[in-house]
Formats: C-alpha cells, structure tokens, sequence
C-alpha cells in the first residue's frame, strides 16, 4: 500500500511539474522581458501583399526561413507516383512547418507560402522565368532586410544550417582553463555576469548564439568551455554535457578590510527549468536580469531591426583625439568599431578623400546598426599602429574591432567597396577564420595636434633633406678632388716618363755620331826553340 501510496504521489508530483514547465513556456512567450524577436507562436502565412512587410519587419534582425508548399508536379517527381490534387494534406504539411519553429523559437524565424500564393511570391522574387518549379526552402540571413537577397534549400536541415550560420557569434568561444580564468576575470573587472556553455562541442550551438544575442545589452558574458576534463567537472559539480552555468562574484571584506571576491555557480537545472532552449533559457537569465536589476531593453521591431535606414546612418567619424576616441570605440560600446587607418600627410589629402568617400558608401551599403564606422590618422596616431601590430608602409588598412571582447579582426584585400562589403558581412556572419586575433587593450589615443605633427615630420625631412645634400655636395666635392689629383699624379707621371724617354734617345743620338777608335792588335811573338845542351 505504502508503495502504491508513493508512486501515485510520485506520478502527481511530475505531472503538476509538466504542467508548470508548459505554463512557464507559454508565459515566457508573451510576457518575458527577453521575446524572441519578432517570432509568433507558429509560422506566418505567406502572400505577395505581405511577404515584404513580414520579412522586413515581423522577422527582424532574426534568420528567416521560408517553406514553399510542394506542388502537385513536385510530389510526382519525388515520389514517381500519379498525385490526386485533392490528396496533399495542407494542414499536416503546415503542422510539419509549425514544428520546425517549435524547437527553434528565438533561433529562426518561419514563414511559409500555399500553393495558391506561390505564383505571386515567385513573380515578387523574379523568380518566375528562372525556375520552373518553386523553391522548396528559402533562407535570409541573419539581419538581412533585402527579400531579394536569401539562398535556396532543398532540405530544411540544410536551411536551418545556413540560418543558424548567419547568427553572430558574441561570445568568447573554444576556451580552455586558462582562457577561461581569464574570461571570468575580465567579465568580474566589467561588473558583468559570466554566462558559460560548458559542452564538447567547439562551434557554437545556434541557441547559445541567439541568446548571447538577445541579451547582448544585458552586463551578462557569454563563453563556451569546450571539453572540460573530469577534474574539471567534478570541481565545477558539471553532471554532464552540455550544461550552463552562471557565475556569481560575492565581495567579502577581512580583517584589514581588503576586498575580495568569491565566485559561486548557479547551475541550469533541465530538470528545473526545462531542456536547454532558447525561450527556456531566456526566462532563466531574464530572472538573474531582474534579480540584479539590470535595464531590459525593448524587444520591439525597432530594437530588433538592426538595419539603419539612410536617413540614420550617422557621419563618419574622426578619431581626433583622446576624448573622440573614448567616445565612438570604447569597452562601454556594444557596436563593433569598422576604424580606417589613413596616413594623413597633407601630400596625401586628395587621394585620403577620395579613399574615405569609397569607405563611407561601404557605410551607406552595410548600414547595420552592429558597425560604427570612424577613422583616424595613423600616421599621425601610431599608437593605433602600436597596438595591433601594423606596420605603417600597410596604410590605408580598415580593422573591426569589438572592445569589449578585445577582438580584432583585419581587412587585407585592397582599399575597395565590393570586397570590403563581402568582409564586414562575413564578419558579421561570424564567419572570420584568418586574420582574426585577441590584443591586450584598447589604444590610448594622444590628444596630439596632427596638422603641427606633420608639419614638423615635413620640415626634419627637409632638414634631413639639406643635411644629406650638403653631406652629398662635401662628397662629391671630395671625390672630384680626388680624382684632379689623381689625374694630376697621372700627368706628373708620363711627363717624367716623356722627359726620361728624350734623354735616352738624345744619349743615343750622341753615341752614334761620335768617332769610332781602332783598336790595337796584340801580335804573338814566336818563341825560339831551347838550345840543347850537353
């Protein structure tokens, strides 16, 4: 009886507990202060009157996916089969279209379109005279606002890949024990709170992405911890992966009043507080946002539209000095900083204007409210140059850097609007892999006169100039010198050889006219024979 009376108790206790998770859901879908931006319970029905305005405003900066309902002339073609027109079952297709967004809300949006409509939407899309059967899926990107602009699917994991990939990646990934630390120590030194993924997986799981999107005005910081050991989990009390933990900084005071601060998990308990979704997860950071009172942002269409219209793109800015600076590309800013380094020599204005013209319509082009576009004077300002390891003969070079992540990515290619669009947008896409790298800090901008600076560059060239021609001048002064006297000693010399030359021949000329002697002759005389004696 006992363990009847215990399971029925048990069986009631889970049950009120689904119950709860189903209500919580529901009510973290209207009235959470984190929305999934611009999703509805369910997707929206699709026709050439609304397509625009659904895509453009409904979806907001979310990926959209797109599902064409299969044609008659479709569903022969897959399945080889004569179809009834009558048999396709509309409303089990659109409950099919309704579970994608389901376990995806906040991730993606979805859109779909009936046959009846496809012809209008196709007709929109100038689609018409380029295919004759309609698409299957369609994906916008992640901030897209152009209807023209999205890739074509066959299969809807494949959408949802693509969609999932045009998410921006804000958080600090791939961290290992030390990265970590160091994250956690940053985030304590922002006074914000360490969010952190803890998972075997390196890329980033789209869901953590949305979420690190969504709250990106919140002063939470978000990582992934990839592949953490044993030790490791059994020190962070990690049951198993993936798992999302929350750390809290308590500050205590000891005896000498010296601050210190002492870290504490709260750990996402699926059990709790649901699987690890988006909408889930949002309502479990929305009660640390309020229980530290953080400002929640709006989650309307204009918060979520990241796309500036023209009348909203701000000039460009010059970093002039310390206070510009600090003022359009600081750690306090969400928007990542697009900064120009120009060499500002006053030789070079023209073709300077010329350049920062071509940079603003990449502005104009880009317009999204994730850029701040400036410029400064690197030449002038070469602790710019210092700081991320430029070297001045690369002027002009455009970088992205993202202060408070302390991330910088480097554009390479030529000073150009078509590739430096197709680099900000893989940037935004997160799909930088080269000439992305960590610095230290932020450059400390000098409030240094940059017209007196080149002026006085101008006039110790001049005089390095004048130096190095009188150095020339004694030089070349030297060197003829040199060769005169040379060429003097050259003379000197066959003048000497001349004069030596002459009196040889002239002592020659001598010898010959004198008068030749004769020469005595020695005659032998005879010797007498020796008497012979007795």
């Amino acid at each position: 009886v006992e363990n009847r009376w215990f399971h029925t108790a048990y069986a009631t206790i889970m049950l009120s507990r689904a119950f709860c998770l189903a209500f919580l859901a529901l009510a973290t879908l209207c009235c959470s202060g984190i929305k999934a931006q611009g999703t509805v319970p369910g997707a929206v029905k699709l026709n050439a009157d609304n397509y625009i305005s659904e895509i453009v405003n409904a979806a907001g900066s979310l990926p959209a996916i797109i599902a064409f309902q299969p044609t008659k002339a479709a569903e022969e073609a897959e399945s080889g089969d004569e179809v009834d027109g009558d048999a396709f079952d509309v409303e089990a297709w659109k409950k099919k279209v309704d579970k994608y967004l389901l376990g995806n809300i906040g991730v993606h949006w979805i859109g779909y379109v009936l046959e009846a409509d496809i012809a209008g939407v196709m007709e929109l899309l100038a689609l018409t005279e380029a295919d004759d059967e309609p698409p299957v899926f369609l994906v916008y990107d992640h901030g897209d606002k152009d209807v023209s602009a999205f890739e074509e699917f066959e299969e809807y994991a494949e959408a949802k890949a693509a969609a999932a990939a045009s998410i921006p990646d804000l958080t600090t990934h791939e961290m290992n024990e030390v990265s970590y630390q160091a994250f956690v120590a940053q985030a304590i030194q922002d006074e914000a709170i360490p969010v952190v993924l803890f998972t075997e997986k390196r890329e980033t799981p789209a869901i953590f992405k949305a979420i690190a999107f969504a709250f990106r005005d919140y002063k939470f910081a978000f990582g992934t911890y990839v592949e953490p050991g044993p030790q490791i989990m059994q020190n962070y009390q990690i049951p198993k992966l993936p798992h999302l933990s929350i750390l809290i900084a308590n500050k205590e005071f000891g005896k000498d009043k010296d601050e210190s601060v002492k870290l504490s998990f709260a750990h996402y308990d699926t059990k709790a507080y649901g699987p690890l979704k988006f909408i889930y997860i949002a309502r479990w950071l929305n009660s640390f946002a309020t229980q530290f009172n953080m400002e929640i942002p709006s989650s309307g269409a204009e918060q979520a539209d990241q796309r500036q219209r023209p009348d909203e793109i701000p000039p460009l800015v010059e970093l002039a000095d310390a206070a510009s600076a600090q003022a359009a590309c600081s750690e306090s800013r969400k928007a990542l900083c697009v900064v120009a380094l120009m060499d500002g020599k006053p030789a070079l204005a023209e073709e300077r204007q010329r350049l920062l013209a071509e940079f603003r319509t990449v502005q104009e082009s880009v317009a999204s409210r994730q850029f701040h576009f400036m410029w400064i004077d690197a030449a002038c300002h070469a602790e710019w140059l210092d700081a991320f390891a430029i070297d001045p003969s690369a002027l002009p070079s455009v970088v992205v850097i993202s202060p408070a992540y302390r991330v910088l990515a480097r554009y390479v290619d030529p000073f150009q609007k078509a590739p430096m669009i197709k680099f900000l947008t893989r940037v935004l896409k997160s799909r930088m892999k080269k000439n992305v790298s960590p610095f230290s800090q932020m450059p400390l901008t000098t409030d240094r006169d940059c017209a007196a600076h080149h002026a006085a560059e101008l006039e110790a060239a001049a005089a390095a100039d004048a130096d190095a021609d009188m150095d020339m001048e004694s030089f070349l002064r030297e060197l003829r010198e040199e060769e005169e006297a040379r060429e003097r000693a050259l003379q000197e010399d066959l003048a000497r050889e001349r004069e030596e030359e002459e009196a040889a021949e002239a002592a020659a000329r001598a010898a010959a006219a004198a008068p030749k002697k004769k020469k005595k002759k020695n005659k032998k005389k005879k010797r007498s024979a020796p008497k012979e004696e007795l």
